[in-house]
């Protein structure tokens, strides 16, 4: 699997330096202040000074440097640069911002492109799940909240709060605070399922 970090605005926490970065807009500033080479910046670069934009082009060969004035996000154009150099997982960093406007838009694109995106920032790890029987590893996190994107049937095994084959439906809140019980648990569903893996603060 071939693996990117899209770095946002907000990223509080930075994985190790032994990835593969692109930096959003002022992502792309974070990663330089921390010393991160970035494969490529991706943005308009509205929101960063001049001096923080040279300190970036000291860590980035690749600025892809977007007309403010534009009909896609930042994010979306991060990735579907990604997506275009090959990777299959893409880990957004920062997806969900103090600003609910953009929040909800990188939900949207987690829908849109749940094939490849993960969202992820200090306290939250959200992902899709598409048809099948998935492994869920608990890596860390105490909750887990299950939201059905469609109406899909779900069976929950190695949860604290068990399912068989229960018809989750779109407004259904069921699915919210349960816990992985083990190393790890497992989910059977027959379509588009939000799953948000989760901490206290």
């Amino acid at each position: 699997m071939k693996q990117c970090y899209l770095v946002l605005t907000n990223a509080n926490k930075l994985p190790p330096n032994n990835s593969d970065f692109i930096g959003v807009d002022k992502g792309a500033f974070l990663c330089a202040k921390n010393n991160y080479q970035m494969i490529a910046c991706v943005g308009d670069f509205d929101s960063v000074t001049n001096d923080q934009y040279k300190q970036v082009l000291e860590f980035c060969d690749n600025v892809i440097r977007h007309d403010p004035i534009k009909n896609y996000s930042d994010s979306e154009l991060a990735i579907n640069y990604a997506i275009e150099l090959g990777y299959d997982k893409i880990v957004m960093i920062g997806g969900i911002q103090d600003r609910f406007d953009h929040s909800y838009v990188n939900l949207m694109l987690l829908k849109q492109y749940h094939k490849y995106l993960h969202i992820i920032d200090d306290l939250n790890h959200l992902f899709i799940l598409d048809s099948g029987k998935h492994t869920i590893l608990k890596d860390g996190y105490k909750y887990i909240s299950f939201f059905s994107l469609e109406d899909v049937v779900i069976t929950l095994e190695k949860t604290k709060y068990l399912l068989n084959k229960f018809v989750l439906k779109k407004d259904n809140r069921l699915g919210l605070s349960n816990e992985i019980i083990f190393d790890d648990c497992t989910v059977s569903v027959n379509g588009l399922l939000l799953c948000v893996l989760s901490n206290d603060r």
